[in-house]
């Protein structure tokens, strides 16, 4: 029998009360859509797009060409030593991992000789920085997760493009790779239009987390020769993180719909707990009163004492950045928001209660007249009244995201991705 705290007691008839919460909540009932079909297939080359981009995004294409993915060293207080370009030109960075040996693996895409064709890329980094190997895979993609195995090689997953349909209808697929980038196979996931979005090491097989129609994750479950594949939905979660707990457990985070209980419904922000044999699904939604608002967690990571760092955004009535604790049975502690209209994408605690995060916000480019994601890095203090921010870099014209935070195992944070750095006169105290 298992004696875990329950998160959440479901009474069909009367809901269940958010813990803070002033409303009552119900969940919308789980009902996936058709099953994701898994192929074995060669995914096509590259070609060129049809119909043509217009000038517009010509131009936009034309500027990420100039652009390459970034790998900043951070000391542990934050503090900036060391900047390094890495990569091809047009590469731009998405996630990354450590490996046992301490090497950082990136992954992300990179904008081919076809402008308008991007390729899924995969660039291997000494701590230091130094480029041990780049590989980039030769079809229509992005890499948006990665696995690396015992054998040097890696399993890699995220989301295969066809860019000669004007919809440029996306699928999902994962692929192993030896050491050398050569592709030992590669499989196509038609239904999983949001690509890969966590790949998990399971002694004998890895699992696979993927998302549906913005409203179900669905998990994959392969041995490394892909002779034996089987898939299974997991919930009515869009999972945008995944945290192992001491235990075994799949802590999931990202947004689910909840029914409110005037009838309304909402995305808000959900963690829900898989038992390490898919069973014990346990959900929970956060931040308090302000459940009521639309929003999702983006980001987590584990505190030096057990608890989780979750960060995200509300919309109240804009997007505002906000981060949260939650103790180990993931029961809510603490939560507060920063004055900022954006989404917090990455987040990485450093010593005496603070946290490097990136925020993601909409900003316009005037050249080219559309919208364009802008991004920041913070250094904030974990106040219990209020959040303190000192900023650290912009994102620039010419430059690609801040994307990911990684800590290494002395401690230091590698920032992949990142844009210009402030100088110390132009840095603001926190605030």
């Amino acid at each position: 029998m298992d004696n875990r705290p329950t998160w959440l007691l479901v009474v069909a008839s009367i809901g269940f009360l958010v813990g803070g919460c002033k409303h009552l909540f119900s969940p919308v009932d789980f009902q996936p859509g058709v099953a994701p079909e898994i192929k074995d297939a060669v995914p096509p080359a590259c070609a060129a797009a049809s119909p043509p981009p217009d000038k517009g995004e010509a131009k936009r294409l034309a500027r990420r060409r100039e652009a390459r993915a970034w790998m900043v060293n951070l000391g542990k207080d934050g503090a900036l030593y060391a900047v390094k370009a890495v990569g091809p030109m047009g590469g731009e960075s998405a996630s990354a991992v450590t490996t046992a040996a301490g090497d950082v693996v990136l992954v992300g895409s990179v904008l081919g000789p076809e402008l308008t064709c991007e390729q899924p890329m995969l660039i291997v980094l000494a701590p230091d920085g130094h480029e041990r190997n780049t590989f980039v895979l030769p079809f229509p993609g992005r890499l948006q997760s990665v696995l690396s195995l015992p054998d040097g090689g890696f399993l890699a997953g995220g989301q295969l493009a066809d860019n000669q349909k004007p919809d440029r209808r996306h699928l999902a697929f994962i692929s192993r790779l030896t050491a050398s980038g050569e592709v030992v196979w590669t499989r196509i996931a038609d239904g999983l239009d949001e690509g890969i979005v966590s790949i998990r090491n399971q002694g004998d097989h890895a699992l696979v987390f993927g998302v549906q129609d913005l409203a179900d994750t669905w998990r994959i479950r392969t041995d490394w020769d892909a002779k034996s594949i089987t898939m299974d939905p997991v919930a009515n979660l869009v999972t945008h993180a995944i945290l192992v707990a001491p235990e075994g457990d799949l802590l999931l985070l990202g947004q689910a719909t909840w029914a409110r209980y005037d009838g309304y419904a909402r995305n808000v922000p959900t963690l829900v707990r898989l038992g390490a044999d898919g069973r014990n699904l346990r959900a929970r939604t956060y931040f308090g009163s302000y459940a009521e608002n639309a929003g999702r967690f983006e980001t987590a990571a584990w505190l030096s004492h057990g608890e989780i760092l979750a960060a995200g955004y509300l919309d109240r009535p804009i997007d505002t950045a906000c981060l949260t604790r939650l103790n180990a049975h993931g029961r809510q502690t603490w939560s507060q928001c920063l004055p900022s209209s954006a989404s917090i994408i990455a987040v990485a605690p450093v010593p005496t209660d603070r946290a490097l995060v990136c925020m993601q916000s909409d900003g316009y480019d005037q050249e080219t007249r559309s919208h364009v994601n802008e991004y920041e890095l913070h250094l904030v203090w974990l106040d219990d009244k209020k959040l303190k921010s000192l900023p650290l870099g912009t994102s620039g014209a010419q430059m690609t995201v801040c994307r990911t935070l990684t800590t290494m195992s002395d401690g230091t944070i590698v920032a992949l991705g990142a844009g210009k750095w402030l100088s110390t006169s132009e840095r603001k105290e926190a605030r």
